[in-house]
């Protein structure tokens, strides 16, 4: 499936026949190879970050960091954006994170977000490389890539008046 979208976007290139698609940034970004960051998945998943800023604030101060893990009882897991729930380490699922492991876990969880969806653009990439030679997508920013394939972003004032 996501191989077939890859195909329609380099179609849609090929083409000028724009794709009215709201994908976010990090899409575009591994396409082009650009480095995905965590305000990329902070844009569509805010909830993901909670518990690391909260530990990451709560490290300066090791009274409130074990007060913090003994009330969220965190473990070494995690659960990804398709709700299921992920082991960092084996049997992570069952194995309470302490402070003196923390800054490792954060790590972990960092890396796991920051990768989640890899296999999913993974297969994004090989259905636009069938239409698009891979290399030449380097010479774009991740914004220019968007904006070929998608066009320039409208917004319909008619409807918007009308819905307000």
């Amino acid at each position: 499936m996501f191989e077939f979208l890859g195909l329609l976007m380099g179609l849609a290139m090929r083409t000028r026949h724009v794709l009215e698609l709201d994908l976010p940034s990090f899409v575009w970004k591994f396409l082009v190879d650009d480095p995905i960051t965590r305000q990329d998945i902070l844009s569509i998943d805010s909830m993901a970050w909670n518990v690391v800023d909260a530990l990451e604030h709560a490290l300066a101060e090791p009274d409130t960091l074990e007060s913090l893990l003994g009330s969220m009882d965190v473990t070494w897991s995690v659960h990804g954006a398709d709700s299921t729930e992920h082991a960092l380490i084996a049997d992570g699922e069952s194995i309470a994170v302490t402070s003196e492991t923390c800054r490792e876990f954060i790590s972990l969880v960092v890396d796991f977000r920051l990768n989640e969806f890899n296999p999913v653009l993974a297969a994004l990439r090989r259905g636009l490389a069938c239409v698009i030679p891979i290399r030449l997508l380097s010479v774009f920013s991740w914004r220019q890539l968007e904006l070929l394939v998608c066009g320039e972003p409208q917004m319909d004032v008619a409807m918007f008046e009308r819905m307000t």
